[in-house]
């Protein structure tokens, strides 16, 4: 159910983005953006990408946030 992975990404928009972990197998992913210690979910539901502000810092709280948000979606 968790992975801890760090993946650096960078767009063509000059965007950096790290995933930090994945959650429930991979479906739910948590990243932080250009440096920024704000923590977002990612995930990709009925054909959209759908990403979600966690307002968190803190990897725990962010993974109950996200993981409630995803059950709600």
């Amino acid at each position: 159910m968790l992975s801890t992975s760090s993946v650096l990404t960078k767009k063509a928009t000059g965007q950096t983005t790290t995933t930090i972990r994945k959650l429930m197998d991979g479906k739910l992913r948590l990243e932080t953006r250009n440096g920024n210690p704000t923590i977002y979910a990612r995930t990709y539901l009925q054909g959209k990408s759908l990403v979600y502000r966690t307002r968190e810092t803190r990897i725990q709280q962010a993974e109950k946030v996200a993981i409630d948000w995803w059950f709600g979606q």
